[in-house]
């Protein structure tokens, strides 16, 4: 089981390998609503935060931490929102959102050894705490969606 290093972190995204099925993906968030704000993240920009992007080769059993000190390409925390899909078609592809002081859309070609940074236009950043979802295309591992107040996609 993969639990959050806190009570206010759960899993915000679950990916798993259409190759392998013993392989899986997971995002966490580490939020908390507020009757006045909320959160995204830790206390603060710099604050330590159980936001986090983690690997599984077991089908769950067990879970390693991917971070910007073990994966080239990741930003460093601390995180807030995390998503991670892998394509359909191609499950070397990887694509994750990670909310932070670096906001954007990595890419992996080599399942998750490591990203680049992909997209931080204003499209894909807005608002990361509510629209992080993406979509890869079934049949295309070039084409991906996010759903925002309007639809965005990229065929590159």
């Amino acid at each position: 089981m993969l639990k959050g290093a806190n009570l206010s972190t759960g899993c915000s995204s679950l990916a798993l390998d259409p190759v392998d099925p013993r392989r899986l993906y997971a995002g966490t968030w580490d939020f908390r609503r507020k009757g006045w704000t909320f959160r995204s993240g830790g206390e603060g920009p710099d604050a330590p935060s159980a936001s986090g992007l983690w690997v599984s080769e077991d089908a769950g059993m067990h879970w390693r931490a991917m971070t910007a000190e073990n994966t080239k390409g990741l930003p460093k925390g601390p995180w807030g929102r995390v998503e991670v899909v892998v394509a359909p078609s191609q499950a070397n592809i990887l694509y994750t959102f990670i909310e932070s002081a670096r906001s954007a859309l990595f890419r992996s070609d080599d399942r998750g050894v490591s990203f680049a940074e992909r997209d931080r236009s204003s499209s894909m950043v807005w608002r990361p705490f509510y629209f992080a979802k993406l979509i890869v295309d079934p049949t295309n591992p070039e084409r991906i969606y996010k759903p925002d107040m309007r639809l965005i996609a990229s065929e590159d």
